[in-house]
């Protein structure tokens, strides 16, 4: 298993009433509640559910694998708490 950024797990935090912004590698901006992670058998990234515990009314589920993610933002300041560099 390969270890994922621990800036990813800080940023990612449950923060369960702010929205978090996650922009994928395929260009899909998403809004982050909280999220639940792990690693499936022989693969090498976290897997990653968002918006799922607690469930928020109204907000999407998605599933993605943290290798995709190129970018986490607040969307309230549009500081970039996470965002991944050609060297990673």
């Amino acid at each position: 298993m390969r270890p994922w950024p621990s800036s990813l797990t800080r940023s990612s935090s449950p923060y369960f009433a702010i929205a978090t912004e996650v922009r994928l590698r395929d260009g899909q901006l998403l809004q982050v509640f909280n999220i639940a992670w792990g690693y499936d058998d022989g693969t090498e990234w976290a897997h990653m559910t968002t918006s799922i515990s607690p469930a928020i009314d109204g907000q999407a589920v998605d599933f993605f694998f943290t290798n995709d993610v190129m970018q986490i933002t607040d969307p309230g300041t549009g500081v970039q708490l996470f965002r991944l560099t050609d060297a990673e």
